[in-house]
């Protein structure tokens, strides 16, 4: 039998998120399974495969991506719906996962997230980004890029540290940066027209290559 080729994302699966935000349950989930398999499941798995075989030639290096789990992690949650009501994926080159850099995509009921960067920096890496950040050349440049990508439409979260760490000037001019715990970039579309048809994947690399300074600038940290 033929390997199937992505083709998009069909509207049925994107309705199927919608329509979980709506019977987050584990009977009505049981009962959708097939449509889920079919409609979002299969879809998303060839759409793994072809963003790492066209990340990897835009690239040139071998990227592997993750598809994770529908089921949320209750143990902690006081929110005990046992769905997650989108769903995510991170691609990542060899070494990137200890260094927590990639690029992510989460497919929502209402529209869609493109990001990239560093989820959470290990403590080695943080000190090394903070001292990137007070670097008379890097940090110049860092901050002009981030201006940059905020033109074109990327958003920051806030900074997770209300005060700038121990041993910082705290009326640094970059101090919200010394204030950050991770730098991961996100672009949000309202709508799932991109999704479509198989131009999805060239159109997700596409932004991805606009994070490609950030991702080098972060590569030796």
């Amino acid at each position: 039998m033929a390997e199937k080729n992505f083709e998009g994302f069909p509207a049925d699966g994107l309705l199927f998120l919608q329509d979980l935000t709506a019977n987050n349950n584990r009977p009505w989930f049981e009962a959708n399974r097939a449509r889920y398999k079919s409609a979002l499941e299969a879809p998303a798995k060839l759409f793994l495969r072809e963003m790492e075989q066209t990340l990897s030639r835009r690239f040139g290096e071998a990227f592997t991506g993750k598809i994770f789990r529908m089921h949320r992690d209750l143990r902690f949650s006081k929110d005990k719906t046992p769905y997650n009501t989108h769903v995510r994926m991170a691609f990542f080159a060899a070494g990137d996962t200890q260094a927590g850099r990639g690029f992510y995509v989460s497919l929502e009921p209402q529209g869609f997230t493109l990001g990239g960067g560093v989820m959470s920096f290990t403590p080695p890496c943080l000190e090394n980004f903070r001292q990137l950040v007070v670097d008379e050349r890097q940090g110049p440049a860092l901050g002009l890029l981030l201006s940059v990508l905020d033109r074109d439409g990327f958003r920051l979260d806030a900074p997770e540290l209300k005060r700038v760490p121990a041993g910082f000037d705290k009326t640094h001019p970059r101090e919200a940066l010394l204030r950050r715990k991770n730098l991961t970039l996100w672009k949000d579309f309202d709508d799932h027209d991109a999704l479509g048809g198989k131009a999805v994947v060239t159109f997700c690399v596409g932004i991805f290559e606009a994070l490609g300074p950030l991702r080098e600038m972060l590569s030796d940290l």
